[in-house]
């Protein structure tokens, strides 16, 4: 560019050159024409190509310009879709948050509603068992209640039975005549299939007789005094003390009772034998005889009794003279020269027998 310059002021100068020495000088004004138009030409080819290099430039420029355009112009609708996704993302997002917002809520009210449930459901929980433990101590005060009312009522009746029973047996001295008619009314007769024997009502519809009388069945048939005759089941027996157990299915008045201890009965003591003796009619009878010894055999405790004493009779009781209860007959010893051998479980091995029994 500054030998452009530099050209057109040198163009400029021998023009005007040439005016001024126009006179005098032709020869040189002819040669600064020449290189004037030398000049021109250089000038005319530096400004061409110059020209062409800007033209070129300028379409680089131009192409450049118009691709930068149509970039800006894809860039602006890329901005623009952006902007649309961004603004639908954006709208998404606050639809979503409001749905997160409402689930959110949702789930308050639920955990709320379960918070009440849960404790609506525990204090149902606690009013049930308090309600099951009210019940159950209702249930348990009425069963003492009624087993008191039942051992109140017992203990009245039994009472009742002890007072008639001490009428009718002296308090100071007992009458073995009176005793004996006490213990007849709390006897029963006892049949199983073809053989007999005797049982006695020891309390709470207990009967109390030997083993061998029931031997071989379940049940037996029992004819009580007003001449009722009803079936019922043995709930224990002992092969070895020759004891059994038979629970009445008929309520039993009459009952007898047993003595304390044997402390009181020696031998020579005066005791009495009760049963239903084959032959002897369905009252019962009663026969008089002596204790004659108490003695251990195979660890059971055994009486032994020259009481009258005969088939049928086994399973009756072996009283005192006051009417209490020392035995249960079990046996007789017979022969030609046996006379007045009888024998009978005595009173501490039967009240073990009994003793898980509730028997008053």
């Amino acid at each position: 560019m500054k030998k452009i310059a530099t050209l057109i002021i040198i163009a400029t100068l021998g023009i005007n050159g040439c005016s001024f020495f126009a006179s005098d000088q032709a020869s040189e004004s002819e040669k600064l024409r020449i290189e004037y138009q030398n000049i021109i030409q250089e000038i005319d080819s530096v400004l061409e190509e110059k020209i062409d290099q800007i033209v070129l430039e300028s379409n680089s420029v131009i192409d450049a310009s118009e691709s930068a355009a149509e970039s800006a112009k894809a860039a602006n609708t890329s901005s623009l879709n952006a902007k649309k996704i961004a603004q639908a993302a954006e709208d998404n997002l606050t639809i979503l948050d409001d749905k997160i917002a409402k689930i959110n809520k949702t789930i308050e009210e639920i955990n709320k509603i379960s918070e009440k449930i849960s404790k609506e459901s525990a204090d149902a929980s606690s009013a049930a068992k308090q309600a099951i433990a009210s019940s159950l101590q209702a249930e348990s005060s009425a069963q003492t209640a009624s087993k008191s009312a039942f051992t109140a009522s017992k203990s009245s009746e039994d009472a009742k039975k002890s007072v008639d029973a001490a009428t009718q047996i002296n308090d100071t001295v007992c009458s073995f005549a009176k005793s004996a008619q006490v213990i007849l009314d709390g006897i029963v007769k006892i049949q199983n299939g073809g053989s007999s024997g005797t049982g006695f009502h020891v309390g709470n519809n207990y009967i109390l007789t030997a083993e061998h009388v029931v031997k071989g069945a379940s049940g037996v048939i029992i004819k009580y005094q007003d001449g009722e005759m009803i079936a019922s089941n043995i709930i224990k027996r002992e092969s070895e003390s020759d004891l059994a157990l038979i629970k009445s299915t008929k309520t039993l008045e009459d009952k007898l009772s047993l003595a304390d201890n044997l402390e009181k009965n020696t031998p020579g003591t005066i005791i009495g034998a009760a049963g239903f003796p084959i032959g002897v009619d369905d009252e019962g009878s009663v026969t008089k005889g002596s204790l004659s010894r108490i003695f251990l055999e195979n660890k059971i405790e055994t009486i032994q009794t020259d009481a009258a004493l005969n088939p049928g009779n086994s399973g009756g009781p072996l009283f005192d003279e006051c009417g209490k209860v020392i035995g249960v007959i079990t046996k007789k010893k017979v022969g030609s020269t046996i006379e007045g051998m009888g024998y009978g479980t005595g009173l501490t091995t039967l009240i073990k027998f009994i003793d898980e029994f509730e028997i008053d």
